[in-house]
């Protein structure tokens, strides 16, 4: 085997896995929608009803994005199914280390505040599409979440529920946008 023939095989294998994630838009505007409305349904309740136990939107948005994401995945799977590769493991690896960010976050939200646990997850969300949108070279989720990490600091400057806010448009910013565009690629 020449170096040509080497060269071939690792730009065939990093093809194959960006095609395997850029059919991934469904993810992305899944839970891009999700954790924004129902940031923005948080919100609203404590806005209008303090007493409201706000918090239930998230243990009901939350189960919801997974399911989804399963019978989403389930269905992709069906319809084309794909090579495992080393790429793909380094994706999951990355998407394991941003469910600790999150673990990480409803812990400083649980003992310190909220407005911190947001900027957490804004963060995290932030670098796993910047992360995301490097190894598939899609700019969008780059810009997405370069654009989106400013408001973890914006998190910690103003006060909790508006947070929720923020929380919406940083998703939007790199989750939803990002995730349209992906899907417009798709359908190409």
């Amino acid at each position: 085997m020449n170096a040509q023939h080497s060269l071939d095989i690792m730009t065939e294998m990093v093809s194959a896995a960006q095609a395997n994630h850029r059919r991934d838009s469904f993810f992305y505007l899944l839970w891009g929608w999700i954790v924004a409305f129902a940031g923005i349904a948080e919100f609203t309740m404590r806005s209008w009803n303090p007493s409201i136990p706000a918090e239930l939107v998230w243990l009901v948005a939350i189960p919801a994005g997974s399911i989804g994401s399963i019978i989403g995945g389930i269905r992709q799977e069906r319809n084309q199914p794909y090579v495992r590769t080393s790429l793909d493991r380094s994706v999951t690896h990355l998407l394991m280390g941003f469910v600790g960010l999150l673990t990480l976050a409803i812990a400083v939200g649980i003992t310190v505040n909220w407005n911190a646990a947001y900027a957490v997850f804004i963060a995290a969300y932030s670098c796993l599409t910047v992360s995301m949108g490097g190894i598939l070279r899609f700019r969008p989720l780059v810009v997405g979440g370069i654009c989106a990490f400013p408001l973890s600091i914006v998190a910690l400057l103003i006060t909790f529920p508006v947070t929720s806010l923020v929380l919406s448009a940083a998703i939007v910013i790199s989750y939803v946008i990002p995730g349209h565009v992906l899907r417009r690629r798709e359908l190409r």
